[in-house]
């Protein structure tokens, strides 16, 4: 029954994850809101327990409890999977996307300094209190990503590497909003207040992205640069 239950709640989570009314509560930039900021401080995201592969039902399809154990289960090995690979490849998704952001806004014009955050374990996950976060830069940055792997799209039937994960640009006491941004690319959440990125590169089954690990990679390399794009896109300009 504890097998049952586990699996009905891993279910149940991937449905929050898929959403269908709940609005994200962003926050627009404000014209003025990085007047005068010249440092930013962004603060590093932890690599994630698990990469994610994620392949939802299809709508009105009715799964029997064992369905459900053996789909979960199905996920659960090849999640393993996933990140033992990437281990393999020595990639780390949350450097690269690191990386990837705080380029963009050095070309931006901006002093960036990439420390890590007072994260806190937390079940399978991290979180982080704002007030928490020592910096002396004018802005500081959080990225906080929510699911970094590869989902399966069934409007192309494919699996796309994916990033969804939550962008927060505070001030320097860290006691305002500048800017909180909800963004994604390669699978979108249904949720209304996502922002997204298209991907290019897909992959037909989760085999085909085992069995090519360097393209795989260059994909998930790929899904970074649209994220940190995309950031710049909404934060800056």
């Amino acid at each position: 029954m504890k097998k049952i239950a586990s699996a009905l709640a891993c279910i149940a989570c991937f449905a929050i994850l898929a959403g269908c009314s709940t609005s994200m509560p962003k926050v627009d930039k404000a014209a003025s809101a990085l007047e005068g900021v010249k440092s930013i401080a962004l603060i590093a995201p932890r690599e994630p327990w698990a990469y994610s592969v994620m392949k939802f039902a299809d709508p009105g399809l009715v799964f029997t409890t064992l369905d459900i154990e053996v789909k979960v289960s199905d996920s659960q090995r090849q999640q393993g999977q996933l990140t033992e690979m990437l281990k393999r490849k020595n990639f780390s998704f949350s450097a690269e996307l690191t990386t990837q952001i705080a380029t963009q806004l050095r070309n931006a014009g901006y002093q960036v300094t990439v420390q890590d955050g007072p994260w806190v374990q937390s079940n399978q996950g991290y979180s982080l209190k704002f007030a928490d976060i020592q910096s002396k830069a004018d802005a500081v940055l959080v990225v906080a990503p929510t699911v970094m792997g590869f989902v399966f799209l069934r409007d192309v039937k494919a699996y796309a590497p994916t990033i969804t994960t939550r962008v927060t640009l505070l001030n320097k006491d860290k006691t305002r909003t500048l800017y909180q941004g909800y963004l994604a690319t390669g699978w979108k959440p249904l949720d209304a207040g996502w922002d997204h990125a298209y991907t290019a590169q897909t992959f037909r089954t989760f085999d085909a992205v085992l069995s090519n690990p360097d393209k795989a990679v260059a994909s998930l390399k790929e899904a970074s640069t649209s994220i940190a794009n995309l950031a710049a896109r909404k934060m800056l300009y």
